[in-house]
């Protein structure tokens, strides 16, 4: 990237939003393989409802909410660099 230019450098933009989506996927990969190992538990009694009711409740939303968040904040990301193409072209 040359010195002197303002704006993005559009391929290491686009280049991160694939890291982001991937990441993204990755999240979403784990998030299911847990909730998957944790409803297999051979648990029973209060703890291990209010263990799932937590994790059901409050981490799965929590973690799928970052998930998402990162996939549209690297959409955005793809977007700027689209319109930093368009305006330099």
């Amino acid at each position: 990237m040359q010195q002197n230019m303002r704006g993005m450098d559009t391929e290491q933009g686009r280049e991160t939003a694939r890291r982001m989506d991937s990441h993204a996927e990755q999240v979403g990969t784990v998030v299911s393989s847990i909730g998957n190992m944790i409803r297999g538990l051979n648990w029973t009694g209060g703890d291990a409802g209010r263990f799932r009711d937590d994790w059901d409740g409050s981490f799965a939303p929590q973690a799928s909410g970052a998930q998402e968040s990162l996939s549209e904040h690297a959409n955005s990301l793809r977007q700027h660099a689209d319109a930093q193409d368009q305006c330099s072209a």
